[in-house]
């Protein structure tokens, strides 16, 4: 690997990592701002000629570097730079480019010459712009009268015709009560730029004597977070400029904007590159804080202390600790994680299932903590790109919930070996009392009544499940009412802080708050055990963002132990891109099944299994639904029996996506191997239909009509044959139906052979 520091004076300071440098192309510069870093260090800077610059483009490259920044000075004043640009897109591994400038210098001829260069469009600009006035302009630049308009022309231009466009911008004492109308100035002039970036001025340079540029944080704060709603409104970004930041009490709820840009440089960021000077960036470094930053007293006691690096020392000089605000649980703005230890670890998971990403999260920690468990937590967040602050406080009082006279006493929980004796015991009118409050929990909340009356009786720890829809006071109201009737009968009901958005843009799911407008899932946990209700919220919320904690959640939900091993099966061969990158769990299981127990049949819309069977002979899956129907069958006689039926009797047509695999199976299973695109039944008497009209294709009354028919001709002995465009249903020879399809899924006609 090359040196690039051969030749240079080194200003070291405790490192960062080697992707991102700054290459300063010479001090030279057309403007005289009032906070300029390098004003004072212009010999460690001087112009660098056209080769020394392609030197050090070089060695970076070469040392495995990525990304180069070039600054001044003013980069645009030099002719060479569309040279310099298409030089540095001849190395593969550089894979961004970004010009540091104030434009003034970029004429239509300029902009034309740089983007000719950018052959692999890796380019892009940061834009100096500090006011949205002339004057303002003018008095904190010291530049020419026609600068400012220059600066807005270019910035326009380049956003019409390069992709990436920010603006950058530092907040003094001559424009903080104009940043409102900066932004929505931008917003007007150049729609097209994306990017906004603040800061505060630097206390080096021109900046370390221009006392009067500073400006107070209490006089700042508002039309700073009035301008951070504008750009987030707008459905812009912004970074909170790590070099220049604040104080994290003056920008609340925001943050996560420095601590993101702090976490990305200090990890990838070498430093600045000059003519006679290799110097280190050192902010992330305890002795750079030591030397320019200081707390209060105060700020001992902030709930976000510890990831605060606190007040520049220069603006303590001028203002003492004005604006500086100590955070409590109260005020603050972010997410609040609270938890009584982190000793376990379901600890850890309940922490991590509160975290959320794009804001700053505290964990609040009333009791003991451990370092080794603390460490996990900080691996999990720190490689999942969540922000985390740790705050230690009093203990809690504890407080236990009476329960009133009223309140049904819970069943003890079912052995296994003593579960059909006990069920027969159970108090008839009990059962109906507690079947007909479950049955109103599940109305109010949307969640599965089958899964509360199992969790309820026993059969299974807990259960949780996704609520789809708008939170909003409806919702409060009706899950308020289910918490109550829960406590009822002795459970607990628990919801998660926050809701999935599925298939958006950003991931497959998206975390966002409860209020937010867009139909989300919310989670939903209900058990007897208060702390394996709120364990199944939070085991619901890994598994949902990371399947690795599928089996976690499958141990809570008391899933039998081999079907646990099929799903870390079917979670470790991602084979099938049709079904968001997993194998189909029903075709799966239809593979490794002999036959198919009626008790297993999840293709029929009357199952009652909450988890994927290891094979459709499952023993212990199977007890658990006998268990389920002889419970239902206290209350619900007639109920139980008609599931029974459509469970053994009903030929489902079930759809699913695979691939490359045509559907197949010979279920009298003589041979025990499929025959490609073909489905064969018994000769068994079906009854009526197969219970579900929810084929997602675009049905009509014409195709739903011919479907019931098909279903009802399987006793004859039918086959389905599905190619890659059409489905055909037959009797014999007969052709029952066929039907051209409009998607990926594949149907199958299925029926339970034992």
């Amino acid at each position: 690997m090359s040196d690039i520091t051969k030749g240079k004076t080194v200003e070291h300071y405790e490192g960062g990592g080697n992707k991102i440098v700054y290459i300063n192309l010479g001090q030279v510069c057309n403007q005289k701002c009032s906070f300029c870093v390098i004003e004072g260090n212009e010999e460690k800077f001087p112009y660098m000629k056209t080769e020394e610059v392609k030197e050090n483009i070089a060695g970076f490259a070469e040392s495995g570097g990525e990304t180069i920044m070039f600054t001044g000075g003013e980069p645009s004043m030099r002719n060479d730079l569309p040279e310099i640009i298409a030089y540095a897109e001849t190395f593969p591994g550089i894979i961004d480019l970004c010009i540091l400038t104030n434009a003034t210098f970029f004429d239509d001829k300029k902009i034309e010459d740089v983007l000719a260069a950018d052959t692999r469009k890796i380019l892009s600009f940061s834009v100096s712009l500090h006011a949205n006035t002339p004057e303002i302009s003018k008095k904190l630049t010291n530049g020419a009268d026609e600068d400012f308009g220059k600066t807005v022309t270019a910035i326009k231009e380049l956003s019409e015709r390069a992709d990436k466009v920010t603006v950058y911008h530092i907040i003094t004492s001559a424009n903080y009560d104009k940043l409102p109308d900066f932004v929505d100035f931008m917003i007007k002039e150049a729609p097209k730029v994306q990017h906004f970036v603040l800061s505060y001025p630097f206390t080096q340079g021109a900046a370390e004597k221009n006392d009067w540029i500073y400006a107070k944080f209490s006089q700042l704060k508002p039309y700073l977070l009035k301008a951070l709603e504008m750009i987030k409104i707008s459905g812009r970004t912004v970074d909170i400029s790590t070099c220049g930041q604040f104080p994290l009490c003056v920008i609340p709820g925001y943050e996560a904007d420095i601590l993101r840009i702090m976490d990305y440089f200090s990890g990838s960021l070498m430093g600045t590159l000059g003519g006679k000077v290799f110097h280190e960036f050192e902010w992330a470094d305890k002795k750079w804080v030591d030397v320019y930053k200081n707390k209060t007293e105060a700020c001992e006691k902030c709930l976000i202390g510890d990831v605060c690096q606190g007040s520049w020392k220069k603006y303590i000089d001028l203002f003492g600790f004005d604006g500086i605000e100590t955070v409590t649980k109260e005020n603050f703005k972010g997410n609040i994680v609270e938890t009584e230890n982190i000793l376990s670890e379901d600890d850890v998971l309940l922490v991590k299932s509160g975290l959320k990403q794009d804001i700053l999260n505290s964990i609040i920690i009333s009791g003991e903590i451990s370092k080794e468990r603390f460490e996990e937590i900080k691996e999990y967040a720190l490689a999942n790109h969540f922000f985390i602050s740790l705050h230690k406080s009093e203990p809690s009082p504890v407080h236990e919930e009476k329960i009133t006279d009223n309140l049904k006493p819970m069943v003890p929980t079912f052995e296994e070996n003593h579960i059909r004796e006990q069920i027969d015991r159970l108090d008839k009118k009990e059962v109906e009392e507690v079947y007909d409050v479950v049955r109103e929990i599940a109305r109010l909340t949307g969640v599965s009544w089958a899964e509360v009356f199992a969790a309820y009786y026993g059969l299974k720890p807990s259960m949780a499940e996704a609520n789809t829809g708008v939170f909003d006071e409806d919702t409060a109201r009706r899950f308020s009412e289910a918490s109550k009737l829960c406590q009822s009968i002795g459970m607990t009901f628990a919801t998660s802080t926050h809701k999935y958005i599925i298939n958006s843009p950003k991931l497959i799911f998206k975390e966002t708050s409860l209020d937010d407008p867009q139909p989300g899932n919310v989670i939903v946990g209900i058990s007897r055990d208060p702390k394996k209700a709120v364990s199944a919220v939070a085991h619901y919320h890994l598994k949902t963002m990371d399947s690795k904690y599928g089996r976690s959640f499958g141990e809570l939900m008391g899933y039998p132990s081999c079907c646990l091993d099929f799903g870390d099966y079917l979670t470790n061969n991602k084979s099938d891109p049709n079904n968001f990158g997993f194998k189909n769990a029903a075709f799966e299981t239809l593979k490794r099944s002999d036959e198919i127990a009626w008790q297993l049949n999840v293709f029929s819309t009357a199952s009652f299994l909450s988890h994927f069977s290891c094979s459709f002979t499952c023993k212990e899956s199977i007890a658990y639904i006998d268990n389920f129907l002889r419970l239902v069958s206290i209350v619900d006689p007639e109920g139980a029996r008609e599931t029974i039926h459509q469970l053994k009797d009903f030929a489902s047509l079930y759809w699913t996506c695979v691939d490359k695999v045509s559907l197949i199976g010979d279920y009298t299973r003589k041979d025990k191997w499929f025959r490609e695109a073909e489905v064969v039944y018994d000769n068994k008497t079906l009854g009526w239909g197969a219970g579900s009209a929810n084929y997602y294709q675009e049905n009509d009354d014409d195709f739903l009509q011919k479907i019931e028919m098909a279903k009802a001709a399987i006793a004859d002995g039918d086959r389905i044959i599905t190619t890659a465009g059409e489905v055909m249903i037959l009797s014999g020879k007969d052709e029952l139906l066929k039907f051209k399809k409009d998607n990926d899924f594949v149907p199958l006609l299925v029926k339970p052979t034992i």
